[in-house]
């Protein structure tokens, strides 16, 4: 059974964010800049969530619990600028907003 059509007529719900090729050593660059957001985040978090927890004697626990507040706090920020200035596309495409 062959597979059917759609319409020319009906407007696609992904159109807008159908991406345009990039060069391959963009896309590197791109990559890497953000395994390197990804990397300076996750030490951030962890330096900054032990150095809280042995000055206050806080327990594994609430310092797990910071390290994730922390990660998302300097991660999110940053790949969302690094979406709209890289990638040329909008924060919708995230899932981030409604």
């Amino acid at each position: 059974m062959p597979a059917r059509m759609l319409p020319s007529a009906t407007s696609s719900p992904i159109s807008g964010q159908a991406r345009q090729p990039i060069a391959r050593g963009r896309a590197l660059r791109a990559a890497l800049l953000g395994w390197v957001v990804l990397g300076v985040g996750l030490g951030t978090a962890i330096g900054v969530a032990e150095a809280l927890g042995q000055a206050f004697g806080w327990g594994r626990l609430t310092e797990v619990l910071l390290q994730a507040v922390l990660m998302s706090a300097v991660v999110v920020p940053v790949v969302v600028l690094l979406r709209q200035r890289l990638d040329h596309r909008r924060v919708e495409g995230l899932g981030l907003s409604r």
